[in-house]
């Protein structure tokens, strides 16, 4: 039996899974979001799950992708092409624009799944590895684009796991200089960063080989249904959309993005007492003692507990709280937890505070 060697070769991506009792753990492992609008709730209620079930989907939606352009400034010169989750659209855009035996620079440490579909494309990985972690600099991009000419580039802005936010007149200087790579800005976590949630995208407009990812799994709280998109420039789109499998986009999924961007507004306000939070939790624990990779613009903080990581991990999981450790040998003294509203991150302190 023949294995493809790329994949043969890889370790597969793993994470928390589910309790047998999910509603009684609280899961700050993933990032996942702690809110959902009530009318986006009602409106997902109100549909015909039936005839959502028993039908193949119905394709891009062009209700979302109108109201994506709109709610996000997106200029004439931008397509937005829609995936089940971002990480479908790095996937598509990694095997669209490499082919085996190229190069990819990636940061380290950087988003596992990227890795994975990087490595299993049969790519080099080229990490640029900054000191300390989350101190990327967009001069060091560049150094590596010089030394490798890389088929492609890619970091999450903010940073999964550190949080660090590299601001888009920064970018500006090193998409300038990197103009024969495909540039993939991985925004996932933007909307704890930029309440204006445009982030990069305007680079799009004026660059061909600027690709920016978004979920709505974070700030909208639609991690389970799985949607997200990707920004492109005209020019390069149709070759994207060969592999982009839309079908797998349910009609579910769109619609409860569609409603979350009508109530924009309402996520406006999350991201503030997520952003609110994420300074209780980062001064709390600097209370106790306890080394903070900070500033974060992310809905997480990484820190660095007084006992081991994976110790400090089963005692707060007894206890209802799933966050996350690491096991290679430059991450293994690191914890991250994502951050919630204030309420759910008192009691995870309080917690803390028991079991340290």
């Amino acid at each position: 039996m023949k294995v493809n060697k790329y994949i043969k070769n890889a370790k597969a991506y793993s994470s928390p899974g589910w309790s047998n009792k999910i509603e009684e753990v609280i899961r700050l492992g993933m990032n996942e979001g702690d809110f959902i609008a009530p009318e986006v709730l009602d409106a997902i209620k109100n549909l015909c799950i039936e005839t959502v079930a028993r039908h193949y989907p119905p394709g891009e939606m062009p209700e979302l992708l109108d109201i994506i352009k709109k709610t996000h400034n997106i200029g004439r010169n931008t397509d937005i092409l829609l995936y089940p989750g971002s990480d479908n659209a790095i996937d598509n855009i990694i095997r669209t624009f490499s082919e085996p035996g190229d190069t990819i620079i990636m940061r380290y440490p950087e988003y596992g799944n990227t890795v994975l579909f990087a490595q299993t494309h049969g790519l080099n990985i080229d990490y640029v590895k900054p000191q300390p972690i989350n101190n990327l600099t967009v001069e060091s991009l560049v150094e590596a684009y010089e030394k490798h000419k890389p088929a492609i580039i890619y970091f999450s802005n903010p940073h999964n796991p550190t949080g660090q936010f590299i601001p888009v007149e920064e970018l500006e200087r090193l998409v300038s200089h990197t103009t024969e790579s495909i540039l993939i800005i991985d925004e996932a976590y933007i909307h704890f960063a930029d309440l204006s949630f445009e982030g990069s995208l305007s680079l799009v407009d004026s660059y061909e080989n600027v690709i920016i990812t978004r979920t709505f799994s974070k700030l909208f709280g639609l991690a389970g249904l799985r949607i997200g998109f990707a920004a492109v420039n005209k020019n390069i789109s149709s070759y994207l959309r060969i592999l982009q499998r839309t079908k797998d986009i349910t009609y579910l999924a769109q619609y409860a993005a569609l409603q979350s961007l009508i109530h924009i507004e309402k996520y406006r306000e999350a991201a503030r007492a997520i952003m609110h939070s994420r300074e209780y939790v980062a001064g709390s624990l600097r209370d106790m003692g306890i080394e903070v990779m900070y500033p974060s613009y992310g809905n997480f903080i990484l820190f660095k507990p007084t006992i081991e990581p994976p110790t400090l991990y089963e005692r707060l999981a007894e206890r209802g709280f799933i966050t996350r450790f690491y096991d290679t040998p430059e991450m293994k003294d690191y914890m991250r937890v994502s951050i919630w509203r204030q309420e759910t991150m008192e009691k995870f302190i309080s917690t803390l505070k028991e079991v340290l």
